[in-house]
C-alpha cells in the first residue's frame, strides 16, 4: 500500500499529490504537472515541505532513499559497464544459484530480454528492459517508473507482464505517463494537473 499526502513548493507551483492505493498505479499528466516530483518524493530524492509518505504501513517521509524499499527508474537507471546477465543478478548475491537462474529466466521472458552484451551498447528500449528486470528481481516493496516505458514498442504487453509478476510478490508498481491508454493496464489511475492529483479509478 502506498500513501502519499504531501506538499512541496517548487518555484511558482506547489506539488500536492494525494494518493492512497496498492497494486499497479498509473499517474497521467502533461509535462510540468508534478508527476516526476511525486515519484522523487516517494522514493526519498526530494523531501516534502509538509505531509507524509507511508509504504506498507511504515512512515518513510524522512528516510534516506536506500532505506525505503522503493526503487526509482528513469531512462538513466542502469549500470553501463555491466553485462546484461551481471546487471540482472546484481542485487541477488547470496541467493541459491538454481533459484536465481530460474527467476532470471522468468524475468527475461517477462521483459523480452533476448539479448546480451554490455548495457552501455544497448538501445534505449533494451536498457529500460534490463533496468526494470533488475528491479523486479530485487523485489522491493515499490517500483516507481518515470515515463521510461515509452521507449518500448510492446509497452502494454510488458506492462501487463510486470503487473502480474509484481502482484505475485506483493510489489506495488507506480508509473507516470502522458499516454492515457496506459491506464488500461493499471489497477488505479490518477491525473496530475498543476501539481494536484485527481483519482480517476
Amino acid at each position: 500500500m502506498i500513501e502519499i499526502n504531501v506538499s512541496k513548493a517548487l518555484g511558482r507551483i506547489t506539488i500536492s499529490p494525494s494518493i492512497k492505493d496498492e497494486g499497479t498505479i498509473c499517474i497521467q499528466g502533461k509535462n510540468g504537472s508534478g508527476k516526476t516530483t511525486t515519484l522523487l518524493m516517494m522514493c526519498g530524492f526530494i523531501i516534502p515541505d509538509s505531509g507524509h509518505i507511508v509504504i506498507n504501513n511504515r512512515d518513510v517521509t524522512f528516510l534516506q532513499p536506500q532505506k525505503r524499499s522503493a526503487v526509482f527508474i528513469n531512462q538513466d537507471s542502469y549500470f553501463p559497464s555491466m553485462e546484461v546477465e551481471e546487471h540482472l543478478i546484481h542485487f541477488l548475491k547470496g541467493k541459491n544459484s538454481r533459484r536465481r537462474d530460474a527467476d532470471t529466466e522468468e524475468i527475461r521472458n517477462i521483459m523480452g530480454i533476448n539479448f546480451g552484451g554490455k548495457v552501455k551498447t544497448l538501445s534505449m528500449g533494451q536498457k529500460i528492459r534490463v533496468a526494470v528486470g533488475t528491479a523486479l528481481l530485487a523485489r522491493p516493496q515499490v517500483i516507481a517508473i518515470d515515463e521510461a516505458l515509452s521507449n518500448l514498442d510492446d509497452k502494454n504487453h510488458v506492462l501487463r507482464n510486470m503487473r502480474d509478476y509484481a502482484g505475485r510478490f506483493g510489489i506495488d508498481l507506480i508509473f507516470v505517463t502522458q499516454d492515457e491508454k496506459d491506464s488500461e493496464v493499471s489497477d488505479h489511475t490518477y491525473r496530475m494537473m498543476h501539481g494536484i492529483s485527481e483519482r480517476l479509478f
